[in-house]
């Protein structure tokens, strides 16, 4: 086999994979994938050889066209460097196809990975059009309203929880936003002249959350991030908890019939885990649980496709996210201490 032929064959496996797992909806789906990669028959790594070989040429003409122009036998009205054109494009395109290939082969690993990671914890990715869902989400929670320029969900995934006393259906997701602001600066012409000028910068953020029915409480916030407050504040008597959170709500009764030794408990304990949380619920029964921490859905592969048996024997193993499940038996705890019914 040539080595076109080598590298046309794994290419051609690389565009199966890929499309393989966008329609995988099982764990045996990506099994098979790795079955494939082991009777490919030899290591995913392209043949570099004729970038090689053409990189080698180009820089020994490179040096013979400077040795002789500089000794004088040819004259061009260039300067000598020019020479080095030919030989840093050749290293240039070959870098660049190196580069790409292998971040392919990585996307492609950490994709197969994180498929099963989502297959393993019973979580279902949905498409939406992001920039909308966010449109009607900010309707409802404020947590939604960052960004003067840009707002969209990247993620959004369906889950269920069942707990001990409370099941639920929840949607986790990632919420993007930006916020353009025009910079002012001074430049300098180097002769004592100066020039004042702006610039745009566009500020890139992430915040992660889950939402879903919550009938215990309504129309009520608890602010450790930049939030705006409803009308009426309640300081409960935790001086530790005053710190992190501020409660606001409608109604001032509601905010501290919320605030149950229980309740404060279970809130400062989660701070152990999450960082910049807020929880709002809306007027009709739904929470929003937001946070700065991007790792809820995330685990560490040992193997990639170099190993495909490996591989294969770890996505036949449960992955589970630890972070994620106590984030949802939070959620269930805080339904227990609101719910009239166990009071």
């Amino acid at each position: 086999m040539t080595v076109s032929q080598q590298n046309r064959s794994l290419a051609n496996l690389l565009q199966r994979i890929g499309q393989q797992l966008a329609v995988a909806i099982r764990q045996q789906d990506l099994l098979d994938i790795l079955d494939e990669i082991g009777r490919f028959g030899r290591p995913l790594t392209f043949n570099y050889s004729r970038y090689i070989l053409v990189t080698i040429i180009s820089v020994i003409i490179a040096v013979i066209g400077f040795a002789m122009q500089k000794s004088g036998l040819i004259t061009l009205p260039l300067p000598p460097w020019i020479h080095a054109i030919l030989p840093l494009l050749s290293i240039a395109i070959w870098l660049i196809q190196f580069v790409y290939r292998r971040q392919q082969i990585n996307r492609l690993q950490d994709q197969l990975f994180y498929k099963n990671v989502l297959l393993d914890n019973y979580l279902q990715p949905e498409s939406v059009d992001g920039k909308q869902q966010v449109a009607e989400l900010g309707i409802r929670f404020a947590d939604f309203q960052r960004g003067n320029h840009l707002r969209e969900l990247t993620e959004w995934i369906k889950g269920q929880y069942n707990g001990n006393e409370h099941s639920f259906t929840y949607y986790y997701y990632v919420f993007h936003y930006v916020n353009k602001r025009t910079v002012t600066y001074v430049t300098s012409d180097g002769k004592g002249r100066t020039r004042v000028r702006t610039r745009t910068v566009y500020d890139h953020f992430h915040r992660y959350g889950i939402t879903l029915p919550f009938h215990y409480v309504s129309r009520l916030r608890v602010a450790g991030f930049d939030l705006s407050a409803l009308p009426h504040g309640y300081r409960p008597a935790s001086n530790r908890f005053n710190d992190v959170f501020k409660v606001s709500a409608h109604d001032e009764l509601a905010a501290a019939k919320f605030c149950s030794p229980k309740v404060v408990e279970s809130l400062l304990n989660l701070t152990n885990r999450l960082n910049k949380v807020n929880l709002e619920f809306d007027a009709s029964g739904q929470l929003c649980l937001s946070f700065a921490d991007s790792d809820l859905l995330q685990l560490q592969r040992r193997y990639g496709f170099d190993q495909p048996a490996l591989f294969a024997d770890e996505i036949r193993q449960i992955s589970k996210l630890d972070k994620l499940q106590s984030t949802l038996v939070f959620i269930e705890q805080l339904m227990k201490y609101t719910d009239n019914n166990f009071q």
